[in-house]
């Protein structure tokens, strides 16, 4: 058997994300990698309806849920963190607009 690779357990919170970072205290995050909307209303156009894939990916239209999380990581993240977010390439300015601006463009 090999030891742990965490001396402390690991937690999976289930839930609105603006909801609970709202209620962590400041300073308290090393990492953040997040995958979040793209903005781009993405569909596949490899399957077809009815499939659960070929259906538009909910809050998908716009970046306002990247606007909304920022603020929280400035907030949450340490001194010596890292935050590694996904996005599409087409927006890439915008979210790193976001992400400079704290959260407002």
């Amino acid at each position: 058997m090999t030891a742990p690779a965490f001396d402390t357990p690991l937690h999976i919170h289930h839930g609105d994300c603006i909801d609970y970072l709202a209620g962590l205290p400041g300073g308290c995050i090393d990492l953040v990698v997040t995958d979040p909307p793209y903005g781009i209303a993405y569909k596949t156009g490899h399957r077809t309806e009815p499939h659960r894939f070929a259906r538009e990916i909910e809050n998908d239209r716009d970046l306002s849920v990247v606007e909304a999380v920022v603020p929280h990581l400035y907030r949450l993240l340490k001194d010596d963190s890292a935050c590694f977010m996904f996005c599409a390439w087409k927006r890439q300015d915008e979210v790193a607009e976001i992400l400079a601006g704290g959260g407002s463009r």
